[in-house]
């Protein structure tokens, strides 16, 4: 409600856990979305992957959930633009160590 910049080690109790859960979220979402191929599916692993520090760090928190933003490139073809996947608030309150209304 105050456009409050937070860090992703500010915004979850426990960030691997959080990310694990994001990360398997998305990457479903995704799957769905753009899979046509192997190739495409394992772009789209490489771009959610936990473990790398560079992916799953465009994240907003909405009312609705969390909108975590892929860039052009990341999990499909610079070609497909860019990405975004809302994971529910009901999925990733349990790790929020902020409180949100909505």
């Amino acid at each position: 409600a105050h456009g409050v910049l937070l860090t992703r080690a500010s915004l979850f109790k426990n960030e691997l856990d959080a990310l694990k859960t994001i990360s398997t979220y998305a990457r479903a979402e995704l799957d769905k979305k753009l899979v046509t191929s192997d190739d495409e599916r394992a772009w789209i692993a490489d771009g959610t992957d936990p473990a790398e520090a560079e992916n799953l760090q465009n994240l907003v928190l909405t009312p609705k959930g969390l909108l975590v933003a892929f860039d052009p490139y990341e999990v499909d073809c610079y070609a497909a633009g860019p990405q975004e996947v809302l994971i529910p608030l009901s999925i990733i309150k349990p790790f929020l160590a902020v409180s949100i209304t909505g």
